[in-house]
């Protein structure tokens, strides 16, 4: 799946070896700082910064119905953890990630077609924050936050 944004004011941030849209933020609040460069072997090195996680009232299992939230195969299931996207079953490594009010914007790490591609996505919680609606590609699918598993 391929992002396009088009707005009147572009900026750019270069972030994790990729190009990193401010366009649906229309002017980052910050600049993100740099992955770090070099041989990184320890696992504490390779954590994602603090900055990039994924803020937790993103986090969770999300459906476009709550009767589906049982159902792991549920095509519109999206699931978000601190460092992870997973969209109909195919999960992407979270890069980096900015906030704007109630949108989220994270670059997403892919397998697409056997290979590593970055893409930018764009998430709008609703104000009582249960609902997510994806806002890259226009009017975009509304998911519902299902409930905490015990």
């Amino acid at each position: 799946m391929s992002v396009l944004v088009q707005v009147s004011r572009k900026r750019s941030l270069a972030l994790a070896g990729g190009l990193f849209l401010c366009a649906l933020t229309v002017g980052c609040e910050k600049p993100q700082p740099t992955a770090p460069k070099g041989d990184v072997t320890s696992a504490a090195a390779t954590a994602l910064p603090a900055e990039w996680e994924v803020p937790i009232q993103y986090r969770g299992d999300w459906h476009e119905s709550l009767a589906n939230c049982a159902n792991a195969a549920d095509l519109t299931r999206m699931q978000i953890t601190v460092d992870r996207v997973t969209i109909n079953g195919v999960e992407g490594q979270v890069k980096a990630s900015s906030i704007s009010g109630l949108q989220l914007t994270v670059v997403l790490k892919l397998p697409i077609e056997g290979q590593d591609a970055q893409r930018v996505f764009a998430f709008t919680l609703s104000p009582e924050q249960d609902k997510l609606t994806a806002v890259q590609d226009g009017p975009g699918i509304t998911r519902s936050r299902c409930p905490a598993k015990a």
